[in-house]
Parts: structure tokens; sequence; C-alpha cells
């Protein structure tokens, strides 16, 4: 896993931010255009169909807004977060938080139900006024600026990271009861994975519950997965043999078959082939020699098609 430089909190540039002025100067912005865009009339909601069927409500912040915080991600971005962090992180993919549990016998994923919209505005408020050690004042500008009607929003550069931030004692205090039953625990978004060499301590998922309830999170309890040493486990998209090699889901591997069909990738489009090269190479993460045969045809075909 590769890692950039990052700084302690205390280095940061938000760190004791003294007034709005300092805000609007660190953010490229007039105090006036930041009241103007601490407004909720500066998102587009909008609805995006899964390939699931299932739909999701994006709220996609205006250019203006964007550009805001995009500013505001690249200085969140070099603070310092604990190693159990995965997502959000240069370098870092999703395969990487699937190899850091490799070696667990025994894995629990769980899942935070409805995560964005459910970390609501005082939780950021709070993480720039405790953590960051803004004034209120300036907090709440903060605050107002990276949330949608009190909550933060599906569609932004900050929501991820901003997330994590608004609970971090939160997830610090799981992190420390993992350590002292020597469980493994990482982070990726709202999906939460613990691996032992043992099984876990009776009634673990119901102490996680327990703990997110105190701050107004819940678990969904259909995304609770548990798994023992001679399963095939499932972590961030990759699958883990019981003998702890990373493969790829059969289901990903029937993704792209039924995406060629019948065909030959010599009988696919320039956006077909690139659509099936894509998923493939995504998928050589788990397994290196993936589909190796189709993977060279597709790469070929793209700069045929090329030109």
């Amino acid at each position: 896993m590769s890692q950039y430089k990052t700084l302690h909190i205390e280095r940061s540039e938000f760190y004791r931010l003294g007034t709005k002025k300092d805000l609007a100067k660190l953010l490229g912005f007039s105090i006036s255009q930041l009241k103007n865009l601490s407004k909720d009339d500066n998102y587009r909601p909008w609805t995006k169909i899964g390939k699931n069927g299932k739909s999701r409500i994006i709220e996609e912040p205006l250019p203006d807004l964007a550009r805001l915080q995009q500013r505001a991600y690249k200085l969140l971005r070099k603070v310092e977060t604990p190693i159990w962090l995965m997502s959000g992180k240069r370098g870092i993919k999703p395969q990487d938080n699937a190899i850091a549990h490799a070696d667990g016998a025994y894995i629990i994923n769980v899942d935070i139900q409805s995560f964005f919209q459910s970390t609501k505005r005082e939780f950021v408020y709070r993480c720039f006024q405790k953590d960051f050690e803004i004034r209120d004042d300036v907090a709440s500008v903060m605050a107002d600026l990276l949330t949608y009607e009190s909550h933060i929003p599906t569609g932004t550069a900050t929501s991820q990271l901003m997330a994590f931030w608004a609970y971090r004692r939160t997830f610090e205090r799981i992190h420390s009861l993992c350590k002292s039953q020597g469980i493994a625990m990482t982070l990726w978004v709202d999906d939460i994975t613990f691996s032992r060499e043992k099984p876990f301590p009776r009634g673990w998922v119901r102490t996680l519950s327990r703990i997110f309830r105190s701050v107004d999170l819940n678990l969904k309890s259909t995304k609770t997965k548990r798994y023992g040493p001679r399963q095939f486990k499932i972590v961030t998209g990759s699958a883990i043999t019981p003998a702890g090699e990373l493969r790829v889901r059969n289901a990903k591997r029937r993704e792209i078959l039924l995406m060629l069909g019948s065909r030959r990738v010599e009988d696919l489009s320039l956006g077909e082939t690139r659509s099936v090269l894509g998923r493939i190479t995504s998928q050589r993460q788990n397994e290196p020699e993936f589909f190796d045969d189709m993977f060279r045809r597709c790469r070929d075909r793209v700069k045929k098609l090329s030109g």
C-alpha cells in the first residue's frame, strides 16, 4: 500500500483558525460568498439508478460550492488519519482493505445505515470546534458549508473524510476496544471490517450497535456478515480464500461474461471494449492473471480502434 506525507492535526491549516476572514482567505472566497454558499439552494439533488435497479439520491453541489469543497477536501486530506481508516486515501484500493484481513480466520463486516444522511451538522460542527479547535462562529460556517439540510451530502468531495472526522472519537473508541480484544479493524466509508484468529467475543455486534446508537447511528442488520475459518470471505468486493489468498468474486466473473454475451471481443465497439477492459483490469488487483487472454485481446482492440 502506498501512502503520502500527512500532517498532525495541530499543523493543519484549519487548526485554531482565527476569524471568518481567515477562513474566507484560506478557502479562496469572500466572507459574503461564504454566507451565500452556506445556503441549501447551492445543491442540485438528482436520482441515480444503480445496476441493481435501486435508486439513490445524489446531493450534488453547484459549481462554486463544489470548488470550495474541493479546496476544503485538499486541506483535510493533508491531515493525518489512523492507519485503519482505509477509504479516501491516495494509493489505497479496496483490495488493500481486504488484504488487511487476509490472515483473519474469523471476520465480521458491519455497515452503518445511511451514514452520510445520518451524519448530522451538529457532529460536523463539534469536529471543527473541538478537534480543530476553531472558534465557534467559524466552526459554524464550516459546518454549514459542508452539510446539506443539516446532514452530510452524498455527492461532495468532502463527504467521505468529513463523515470520518465527525465520528472520529466514536471510531477510536471502537478501535481501542478492538486492541484490547486482539481484533483487527479497518474502516472503508460506512463499511467496517473486523478480523481475529479466534472467535469473536460473545455479543460483539450488539456491543458495536450500542456504541453507535449512543451517537444516533445504526448498523444495517441485513449487511452484517459473519465468516468462519473454512469459508470464503467477502471484504470490500474481494473474496478471501480460507488460505488467506485474494480471489475474484464469482459475481464479478459473471458480470464480465454477461457484458460479452455470445459475442467475441473482436465484435465489440470501442466503448464496450473499454468497459470490459476496465472491469478486468480492476479485478486483476485480486488475481493478476485474471482473464489473461481476454485482457490482452481487449487491450489490443482498444489500441486498434483508437487509431
